[in-house]
């Protein structure tokens, strides 16, 4: 974000509190690795850049720290942390105890619209798994991926199953793209080839209604993630 972005936004809607539109700014910038890891946030430069005072700057870096996402590297300087191997078997025990019983809810509750959408997904999700829509790249592959299991838990229709699994998205988006990064898109290409059938499989079942195998293979498709931190450097 930058200095005329911030005016114009402040200017459409002048009762956003400054705090929380740059930890929001930076919060999606860190979490698409648009800032790479260990990149310096420096809260007087930020400040200045955005002609604000450093209070607002600061409330938002104190938040960052809090959740992980960056650390302090040497006096009031600030960097982007990067996504661990422990951060992400933390994420795949989350997931393993949410996601599956999500998904067995949901194949009864799903409505038509999101049965629609979750078609799409899983399209647009082979596309990048087998490269036949060149206008997709791999990279494409953490937002689509993202996308297909947040309306599987949201169409579980249980406001605190959904309410834990939105303190895990924003982290869980992270490590997609960290995966990225790290495996590089040959490798990922690799991964990817497996995941486009599983997800496959999953609508398949969620078409035909069959409660147990939609649970069994959303969580094949999370224990998927064992694979890839085998190949994480």
């Amino acid at each position: 974000m930058n200095k005329s972005e911030l005016d114009k936004m402040l200017a459409e809607n002048p009762f956003l509190v400054l705090s929380d539109v740059i930890y929001q700014s930076l919060y999606n910038d860190i979490i698409q690795l648009r800032m790479s890891p260990d990149s310096r946030l420096n809260e007087s430069k930020i400040a200045e850049e955005l002609g604000i005072s450093r209070s607002p700057v600061k409330s938002a870096l104190s938040r960052l720290e809090k959740d992980g996402l960056v650390y302090k590297k040497s006096g009031k300087i600030m960097a982007v942390s990067w996504m661990t191997k422990e951060d992400g078997y933390n994420l795949y025990e989350a997931r393993s105890a949410l996601e599956g019983f999500a998904a067995s809810l949901a194949v009864i509750r799903i409505t038509s619209n999101q049965m629609e959408e979750l078609e799409l997904l899983t399209k647009q999700y082979i596309a990048v798994c087998n490269g036949s829509n060149k206008d997709l790249n791999a990279n494409d592959y953490a937002e689509i991926d993202h996308k297909f299991h947040s309306l599987i838990v949201t169409a579980s229709c249980n406001p605190y199953i959904l309410r834990m699994y939105k303190s895990l998205e924003g982290y869980l988006l992270h490590y997609r793209y960290c995966l990225y990064y790290s495996l590089g898109p040959e490798k990922l290409q690799r991964i990817l080839f497996h995941a486009g059938k599983r997800h496959q499989a999953i609508f398949n079942a969620f078409k035909m209604g069959f409660t147990d195998i939609v649970r069994h293979e959303v969580e094949e498709d999370v224990h998927s993630m064992l694979n890839a931190f085998n190949q994480w450097e």
